[in-house]
């Protein structure tokens, strides 16, 4: 029997870009992810499937990006994109006539033949179809696909049951004609959980979220380590399970405590809905997002923040994670492959330490999903894609730990139920604060009025295609406009003007929409700009969008929770 299970579980989101802006913010995101994430990872997975080594990767692209990922426009783009990348980089071939022309020429020599190679097998071994190699990877089991809502839009805030609801509804319908899967499980968009509002039965009543991921027939979703920090403390009965297992008796508090808090990140949750919870360990995760520490701050990696003031490429490495940009080193990528390998070594005996140390105290085989943004490989951290593919190798070399989906997992392993969990988030604070802050708080009224305007509209059948149209195109806007982008790029000041903007420009167009389905004035040239651009959801219904209540669950199962929409006026 295996000490334990693990699997990656690889997030892959962008907002919808399309024909709305190029450089710095804009196609060029997606052109860039293409490169240097989606293509490193599918030679990554179709070299493990080479040696037969599956169940190691738990993907999710957004729904959003999927159908970027396949958009004719920005498909050609990328193609210009890929030659402009390659013509950059034969330029630094030439000699510049300073110290670091040897250099330069040497790696550019490299990274030219990288850029052919990825080019020509984009072309010719990938047909330009990312996402038909995903459906043929997740057809054969070599990955488990998980989906997400439509848009990626911060769900505990959304005003209404039924933009939760026509988020989850578009998402996964997205994932089943896209990749031809029906997704078990899913990625909340910023990992972020609430609980239910009221008692069931009682005025302002609204269910939990994993009750609406119960009913679209969703089985996991992931969370943060705090969701379910102490969950097991203070129960009398967890600790006699611990206590019966065919092991040495936990001999004191600490040890006991520090049990639970295995059971807590080792082990899926079973919530009242029937659907469990997968928990970030932080132990696990720390080893790559921690800033001093982590695996991609080392001094071999390559440098991402200073680039070639000609092409654009990356000549340097870290060398020390706070030292200045001008005092960077020449980056050596054999060092780098070599850092790569032995960090890989090392998160694999991490994981096998923290799964077997688990199964010798409590008996059972855990879990471990280890979730992370899938932009971090090959974009942000450049050795990302080889680091990923030899700790894959090296757990599948070891024999301790079964490389196994989150779906194999619960077919196999019992979950231990919990009553609730934390509202949570992964992002700073652990909470809302991102995406609700005074710099971000005019946005949510905005939201929550196109919402109930979408509840009025959908009410009523179209009575013309070109009503039709309309009212699927209102239905796109909001979606779009209800993005946790606009606001997590406001907060972060990544890309604030933009931002603004971007969410300005679909609250105008679902306005414009809004008012000619309405019968008033409307800017023709609004809507048209929104039936150019906006072209996502092929085969959304408006319908979703009306009004609706989902049954409750007993109220005794019902877990309850203080969500920080509930302490917001929503007029």
């Amino acid at each position: 029997m295996p000490a334990g299970s693990f699997t990656f579980v690889l997030h892959s989101h962008l907002p919808w870009v399309r024909r709305a802006g190029r450089w710095p913010f804009g196609e060029e995101w997606i052109h860039q992810a293409l490169l240097d994430v989606y293509l490193p990872l599918l030679e990554t997975v179709e070299s493990l499937e080479r040696d037969g080594i599956r169940g190691g990767i738990t993907l999710g692209v957004t729904p959003v990006l999927l159908e970027q990922l396949r958009d004719a426009h920005l498909l050609d783009a990328f193609d210009a994109y890929l030659d402009e990348r390659i013509k950059l980089t034969a330029g630094d071939l030439q000699p510049r006539g300073d110290a670091l022309d040897a250099a330069r020429c040497g790696l550019a020599q490299r990274y030219l033949a990288q850029l052919r190679s990825r080019r020509s097998r984009w072309r010719g071994h990938w047909q330009r179809d990312v996402v038909g190699a995903l459906r043929a990877f997740a057809c054969d089991g070599t990955i488990e696909i998980i989906t997400s809502a439509a848009t990626h839009a911060y769900l505990p805030l959304l005003a209404t049951d039924s933009a939760i609801d026509a988020e989850l509804s578009v998402g996964i319908a997205t994932t089943q004609r896209l990749l031809g899967v029906t997704p078990n499980g899913i990625w909340l968009p910023e990992c972020a959980y609430r609980g239910a509002f009221a008692p069931p039965g009682q005025p302002g009543y609204r269910p939990a979220l994993d009750t609406w991921l119960a009913a679209h027939g969703i089985r996991y979703f992931f969370v943060d380590a705090h969701a379910v920090a102490g969950v097991y403390r203070g129960s009398g009965a967890w600790s006699s399970v611990l206590n019966a297992r065919d092991t040495a008796p936990v001999a004191d508090a600490d040890a006991a405590a520090e049990a639970q808090e295995d059971a807590a990140t080792l082990l899926p949750h079973l919530l009242p809905s029937g659907v469990a919870a997968f928990a970030r360990d932080p132990r696990v995760s720390r080893q790559v997002w921690s800033r001093d520490h982590g695996y991609p701050g080392d001094g071999a990696y390559r440098e991402f923040h200073k680039r070639d003031e000609c092409s654009g490429n990356t000549y340097w490495r870290v060398t020390e994670p706070r030292v200045e940009l001008g005092d960077k080193k020449i980056y050596d990528p054999h060092l780098a492959a070599d850092r790569a390998s032995a960090h890989a070594k090392h998160f694999a005996l991490l994981v096998t330490k923290l799964l077997s140390a688990f199964q010798a105290s409590d008996g059972r085989t855990g879990m471990l999903a280890a979730p992370f943004d899938a932009e971090l490989f090959g974009h942000w951290w450049a050795e990302g894609p080889q680091w990923l593919c030899g700790a894959l190798r090296a757990l599948h070399e070891g024999g301790s730990v079964a490389l196994t989906t989150p779906s194999a997992y619960l077919a196999a392993q019992p979950a231990p139920p919990v009553a609730a969990l934390r509202e949570s988030s992964w992002g700073e604070g652990g909470d809302s604060r991102v995406w609700y802050n005074p710099s971000v708080a005019w946005m949510w009224p905005i939201i929550h009025r196109a919402e109930r305007t979408m509840e009025r509209l959908a009410e009523h059948a179209a009575s013309t295609p070109r009503e039709r149209a309309l009212m699927e195109q209102a239905a796109r806007e909001l979606l779009l406009l209800a993005s946790s982008d606009w606001p997590f790029l406001v907060t972060t000041g990544q890309a604030r003007d933009y931002a603004v903007e971007r969410f300005n420009t679909h609250v105008a167009r679902f306005d414009a929409l809004a008012a000619a389905l309405d019968g008033g004035a409307a800017d023709p040239a609004v809507i048209e700009a929104s039936l150019r651009d906006d072209t996502l959801f092929p085969e959304i219904d408006p319908a979703l969008f009306r009004a609706r209540a989902l049954r409750p669950l007993p109220a005794r199962q019902l877990p309850l929770t203080q969500p920080l929409i509930a302490r917001l006026a929503l007029a």
